[in-house]
């Protein structure tokens, strides 16, 4: 196949086929795929060129890791994988936040007074019971939606997992002047787009360790 990663500095962009990169779902509807257009099993990386242009690192369906390459944003027509992927990164850094966090506030906590603990504990059971009354809320579906009542998406202004837990993401529908709360599983489907963006302007990226990657 010839698969190589692209140097950053390269203007040429070795392409993994003539139709661009597709998404599995994708393929599954077209039973005459041609030999030389090649599917998008998995987005693993993402990078920053010195030239600032984004850049993903692609697991070909069918071939092994070996055969993996980075290609430019623009040639991927997969949006739900590259979502997925931001989506993915994302909670990485949530959960290495929080874990730094709880870090602190244990050491802290090793020189509180038992009064202090008792408090703490009197929290935990309130927080408890607030989760507990949560649970009863109902499973939002994509009817309960404004993409069910036909409305278009403007711009994902946040996101919370205050509902039961899931990722949620503050939606701002065009000529709708109050925001709305939708479930992330069924913003990523019809929104992808919005997604990676939402995803691209909040996360932190290590260009220099992307740009030295030999994958």
């Amino acid at each position: 196949m010839g698969r190589n990663p692209i140097d950053d500095d390269d203007d040429k962009v070795e392409k993994s086929s003539e139709k661009g990169a597709t998404n599995i779902s994708d393929s599954d509807t077209n039973s005459d795929v041609e030999e030389d257009e090649y599917i998008v099993e998995k987005v693993l990386e993402m990078r920053t060129t010195k030239k600032g242009k984004v850049q993903y690192l692609l697991k070909w369906k069918g071939f092994s890791h070996n055969e993996n390459t980075w290609e430019p944003a623009e040639h991927l027509e997969c949006p739900e994988l590259v979502a997925a992927f931001m989506a993915e990164q994302k909670e990485k850094q949530q959960q290495a936040s929080t874990s730094k966090t709880n870090e602190t506030s244990n050491g802290k906590r090793s020189h509180s007074s038992t009064s202090s603990h008792n408090k703490h504990d009197n929290t935990d059971d309130d927080k408890n019971n607030n989760n507990n009354s949560k649970k009863k809320r109902p499973r939002i579906e994509f009817d309960d939606t404004g993409y069910g009542r036909g409305l278009t998406p403007d711009t994902l202004m946040g996101a919370t997992d205050i509902y039961d837990g899931e990722l949620m993401f503050l939606v701002k529908w065009q000529g709708v002047h109050k925001p709305e709360l939708v479930p992330s599983r069924i913003v990523n489907k019809q929104s992808p787009q919005l997604v990676i963006k939402f995803y691209e302007d909040r996360l932190t990226w290590n260009s220099t360790n992307g740009n030295n990657s030999s994958k």
